[in-house]
């Protein structure tokens, strides 16, 4: 679930987004020490934002599997 007053999260690079998790995770332990549950609630769903869009460009990264690598093997199952 994303949170809705974050904006637009696809200009940022991995290493901004990177940074503000890092941020994100000192105000959430901060948070979880005070016991503000409704912050800690906000922050959560902000993290969430964030490590969608980092998962979203890490995955982007990586090469894509096709399949096509393997099909002169012989399957033996």
């Amino acid at each position: 679930m994303e949170h809705p007053l974050v904006g637009q999260l696809k200009d940022l690079s991995l290493e901004q987004l990177q940074g503000k998790l890092q941020e994100i995770n000192k105000r959430l332990s901060f948070s979880y020490k005070t016991g503000n549950q409704a912050l800690i609630h906000q922050l959560q769903l902000v993290q969430s934002s964030y490590q969608e869009e980092y998962n979203r460009k890490m995955k982007d990264l990586m090469p894509k599997d096709d399949d096509n690598d393997h099909n002169d093997k012989i399957d033996i199952s």
